[in-house]
């Protein structure tokens, strides 16, 4: 509805598209990280919303997928209405981790049922795991480097380090208690 009421009040130019590429990264930045971390937050302080993120934690990663595949339709937007700066920026190698990141994407969506679950069996706990934080990692390779020269993406590299701890601390706590386990009950809020 944001992106139609944009385009119907200011129109569509390259400016308006480019606020709108970086509006909808941010939302799905932010449904990722609500479900990449809600067992963490879950496991280490147990609270009405940690639980109700646990239990949601599907509908919220088909959400980022959904927001992140319309961050894919504006970007090739950008590509076919304003082709000459689209391309001049564009980087291969970034280009192929984000195309990968997207599969992932396709493929952890697709996979978010509870049949898929049983008949991927452990592949499904694989491919959610590895999955999860191959995107975690393709925002940290974003917003990090961006902090260092734009003071507006420090709160982004705080929520990935926040949430970088609370997983590592997830992860100490679950390997002490019962040693490594890939296992999970839920899609999307992984370990």
């Amino acid at each position: 509805m944001y992106l139609v009421l944009r385009i119907a009040v200011h129109g569509i130019d390259e400016e308006n598209i480019r606020t709108m590429i970086r509006t909808t990264a941010r939302s799905s930045f932010g449904l990722f990280l609500i479900t990449f971390s809600a067992s963490s937050i879950q496991s280490l302080f147990c609270t009405s919303w940690s639980n109700w993120g646990v239990q949601n934690s599907r509908y919220l990663g088909v959400s980022f997928a959904i927001s992140h595949f319309y961050h894919l339709g504006l970007l090739g937007s950008r590509s076919v209405l304003f082709p000459n700066p689209f391309f001049s920026e564009l980087n291969v190698a970034v280009l192929g981790i984000n195309a990968l990141a997207y599969a992932v994407t396709i493929a952890m969506a697709l996979t978010s049922s509870d049949k898929a679950q049983q008949m991927l069996g452990a592949r499904w706990r694989q491919l959610h795991f590895v999955g999860a934080y191959f995107i975690f990692f393709v925002f940290v390779a974003t917003y990090v480097p961006r902090a260092l020269s734009d003071n507006f993406y420090i709160p982004f590299v705080i929520a990935i380090g926040v949430v970088t701890i609370l997983k590592a601390r997830h992860l100490i706590a679950k390997t002490r208690s019962s040693g490594p386990n890939l296992r999970s009950s839920n899609t999307w809020s992984l370990y």
